[in-house]
């Protein structure tokens, strides 16, 4: 027969376990919105002009040539 204090402590084995898992699970959650905020952040997109030119995409700067309109 199990005794009122063994009854407690497993209750409270079980309560923590659950508990523990479902913190370790927020904290992943979290973990996961900051990769993912990383991640959008990093992949900008550019905008790419072409050259009349030469035909060559830049982001609106000068392809070094002396004729170049996007001269800076």
């Amino acid at each position: 027969m199990m005794s009122f204090n063994k009854l407690v402590v497993l209750c409270l084995l079980v309560a923590g376990a659950w508990f523990g898992l479902k913190w370790l699970n927020r904290v992943e959650q979290v973990r996961r919105a900051q990769r993912k905020q990383t991640v959008a952040s990093s992949q900008e997109a550019m905008t790419l002009v072409k050259c009349r030119v030469c035909g060559v995409y830049a982001q609106a700067q000068s392809c070094g040539r002396n004729d170049c309109p996007n001269r800076a």
